[in-house]
């Protein structure tokens, strides 16, 4: 839900809960203690996240709105995706319910690009760094150790500072189309190396299909990080 939304839903709701007396009448419930509640709710419902630390930004109850106070508190809280959510407080007796935006904060440290980033070139040490960042609002799962952008291409552009996301990387094509590749068979203890031609692109751990120049036979193999080929008869 938006948040904007999700405050409106909040006071839609709020208009409609009993109102009279001041804030500080034990006879009331206490805006601190909802808050509190739900931030507890959310912290205890949130996946426990290596090396993250998750910050919950509960909004405002306004003081002037009155509910009954309540010797229990209910709280649902919805699956945590994305950086805004909105949580019920109900109360069994007496009965009451409303819904309290939340924002959410996912604080780490990712890998973020060193400089700004052009797509299709094999990414270097020089080209990222370590930075924290919320994360909770990215679209996809971001990259946590440099190591494992290192030697990809990036699909698009990347700014300065910006997070290398898993879903903007791409292995680089280590075969191509009609290249001469050296395959090797594994026939039990038997080991073959032969020469093939690729009659596909293909990058580290692609199944491709490979021609034998001479026989014309098609066999498929898979693709090694040399950009060599090996098939397990």
């Amino acid at each position: 839900m938006d948040f904007r939304a999700g405050t409106a839903l909040f006071a839609a709701v709020m208009l409609m809960a009993p109102a009279v007396k001041a804030a500080a009448d034990p006879g009331y419930a206490d805006p601190a203690t909802i808050r509190a509640a739900v931030a507890d709710a959310v912290q205890e419902a949130a996946p426990r996240l290596p090396a993250t630390m998750l910050e919950v930004d509960v909004a405002a109850i306004d003081p002037a709105v009155h509910l009954p106070a309540c010797p229990a508190l209910a709280t649902s809280v919805p699956p945590l995706s994305g950086s805004f959510i909105t949580v019920k407080v109900s109360c069994p007796a007496p009965t009451w319910t409303i819904y309290v935006p939340v924002r959410l904060h996912q604080w780490r440290n990712v890998v973020v690009a060193a400089a700004a980033l052009p797509p299709n070139r094999p990414l270097t040490a020089a080209d990222l760094t370590l930075a924290r960042i919320d994360t909770a609002a990215l679209p996809s799962a971001p990259i946590g150790d440099p190591t494992d952008a290192i030697g990809k291409l990036l699909r698009t552009n990347v700014p300065a500072a910006s997070p290398i996301l898993a879903a903007q990387l791409e292995a680089p094509v280590l075969v191509h189309r009609d290249q001469r590749v050296l395959v090797t068979l594994h026939d039990g203890a038997v080991t073959v190396k032969t020469t093939v031609v690729a009659e596909q692109d293909g990058r580290a751990g692609d199944v491709i299909a490979l021609r034998n120049p001479g026989s014309q036979k098609v066999i498929r193999a898979t693709v090694t990080a040399d950009g060599e080929a090996e098939m397990h008869l």
